[in-house]
């Protein structure tokens, strides 16, 4: 896996990486925030901001429009901006195909953008089933789940016209444990 590292600027590029990036890093008087994109379809909050100096204060965001106007220390987000430091998004990657077919051999559940669409591969509770890919539909948001019996299958299968195999590298917001 690789971290890379894109420092922000303004509050405006503030807005525009919360809506597409795995974490964003910044200092706010003295302590360390961080927020996280959940990358997971299967969970209603997709965006969590923690602060690190102290982990139990954390506030959980239906969408990137809540956390633009959330208050950290009694303060709206946009009237803190002045105040932040070392603000930046890291952003998460397999290095390799071989990385991501380690992490799936090893039976990791792995979270990841791709196509503009959140996935999350898992295992299953089936026992024919080698993993399963589970995202949320568009229209309705109801979810959608693709089964696969083998490793080949899955690698196979394709978004937005391309195999799954061929696609590690343009995978965004990956987690995975």
């Amino acid at each position: 896996m690789s971290v890379n590292k894109r420092p922000i600027s303004s509050f405006q590029e503030l807005e525009t990486a919360a809506d597409d990036s795995d974490e964003i890093h910044f200092k706010l008087n003295g302590q360390q925030w961080l927020l996280v994109d959940d990358g997971n379809p299967l969970t209603p909050a997709s965006k969590t901001l923690i602060n690190c100096d102290l982990p139990e204060e954390q506030q959980f965001f239906a969408n990137t429009e809540e956390f633009l106007t959330c208050q950290i220390a009694g303060q709206s987000l946009a009237d803190c901006w002045p105040q932040m430091s070392e603000v930046a998004v890291w952003s998460v990657q397999f290095d390799s195909l071989e990385e991501f077919v380690q992490a799936i051999k090893d039976g990791c559940d792995i979270q990841f953008s791709l196509a503009g669409r959140q996935y999350s591969l898992g295992q299953s509770s089936e026992r024919k089933v080698y993993r399963q890919l589970t995202w949320r539909l568009e229209k309705g948001g109801q979810m959608k789940v693709e089964k696969f019996a083998d490793l080949k299958q899955l690698l196979a299968f394709e978004i937005a016209g391309q195999s799954l195999g061929k696609q590690w590298s343009a995978m965004k917001n990956v987690d995975y444990g």
